[in-house]
């Protein structure tokens, strides 16, 4: 079993499995086990403590994880800005998951990046592969701030 140590948080409703396979059959999205798992057991997660990201010299804060409907809402707006614009070449392979300081958090849902985490730099137009899944993500990326 797939569990968050060293964080506190709260949680909110959880998502059930007939709800996560009605948006993906209606979405024409398909979640990774792993993230299934995450938002059956993890849905609507608030940390008790501000977390960030260090990678390449940077520093990301967590704004948050998307709820369910959050990620629903956040690929009907992405699927409509690339019919409008071309835009989000990301979203063949991935869903976004959440965001850090303006970078959006992807998971990879196709056979060659199966529940990896990346962050999309949306200013450069680039991705950035993080770790393996997401409780690799939360359990050993994320820092608390000091």
């Amino acid at each position: 079993m797939k569990e968050l140590i060293k964080r506190q948080f709260s949680l909110g409703e959880q998502s059930n499995l007939e709800d996560i396979r009605d948006i993906q059959l209606r979405e024409e999205v398909m979640f990774p086990s792993d993230f299934v798992y995450f938002l059956m057991n993890y849905n609507n997660m608030k940390f008790e403590n501000d977390l960030m990201l260090k990678f390449d010299d940077n520093d990301w804060y967590l704004d948050r994880f998307y709820n369910l409907q959050d990620i629903v809402d956040d690929l009907r707006m992405a699927k409509k800005e690339v019919v409008n614009f071309e835009t989000n070449f990301w979203l063949d392979d991935h869903i976004s998951v959440g965001e850090l300081t303006g970078k959006r958090i992807l998971l990879g849902v196709k056979t060659g990046n199966l529940n990896k985490v990346y962050i999309y730099d949306n200013d450069e137009d680039n991705i950035d592969y993080i770790c393996d899944n997401i409780f690799s993500f939360i359990n050993e990326k994320l820092i608390k701030c000091e």
